[in-house]
C-alpha cells in the first residue's frame, strides 16, 4: 500500500485543482496550452437528485501536464484577457500563468485555479456580457476582438 502524505493523495481528481499548483513557483505554474475541448463532467448542482447527472464543460489541456483544467466563465474570460484572444483554437501554443485565488462557490468561500491577468491585458479588454454593459479600457481605444 502506498504511503500518502496528504489527504488529497487518497482522493485523486481527474482535473487540475488549486492543490495541484499551490506552492509551485511562477515558472512551474506557467503552462503552454495544448488543446481545448468539450467533455461531459458531473453536474454538481443536480447530482443529489440524479447521481449520474452530467453537463458539458470546456477543458483546457497543457503540454506535459497529466490533468486538464475545467473552464468556468471567469476562468475563460481571464485567459481570453491575458491572451487577447476570444477564440479557443487560437489559444493553442500560447502560455499562461496559473494562480490560486479564493472565490465563492456552492455557498462558501473556496480556493480555485485562475489565470494571471496582467494589468496591460486587463486594461485593453473589451467585455460584452449580458450581465454587464460593454466597456473599453485602453490606451489606444481600439477593439482587440
Amino acid at each position: 500500500m502506498a504511503s500518502h502524505e496528504k489527504v488529497r493523495d487518497d482522493f485523486p481528481t481527474k482535473y487540475l485543482t488549486f492543490e495541484d499548483i499551490e506552492g509551485l513557483t511562477e515558472e512551474q505554474r506557467t503552462v503552454t496550452i495544448e488543446r481545448c475541448e468539450w467533455e461531459q463532467v458531473t453536474d454538481l448542482e443536480r447530482v443529489k437528485k440524479d447521481p449520474k447527472a452530467t453537463k458539458p464543460m470546456r477543458v483546457v489541456y497543457f503540454k506535459g501536464a497529466k490533468k486538464g483544467l475545467g473552464l468556468c466563465k471567469s476562468l475563460a474570460y481571464s485567459i481570453a484577457f491575458e491572451l487577447g484572444e476570444m477564440t479557443y483554437a487560437k489559444w493553442v501554443g500560447r502560455q499562461i500563468t496559473l494562480i490560486v485565488r479564493e472565490t465563492h462557490a456552492f455557498g462558501s468561500r473556496t480556493k480555485c485555479v485562475r489565470a494571471k491577468v496582467s494589468k496591460r491585458a486587463f486594461f485593453k479588454a473589451k467585455v460584452k456580457c449580458a450581465n454587464h454593459p460593454p466597456y473599453i479600457i485602453g490606451d489606444d481605444g481600439e477593439d482587440w476582438w
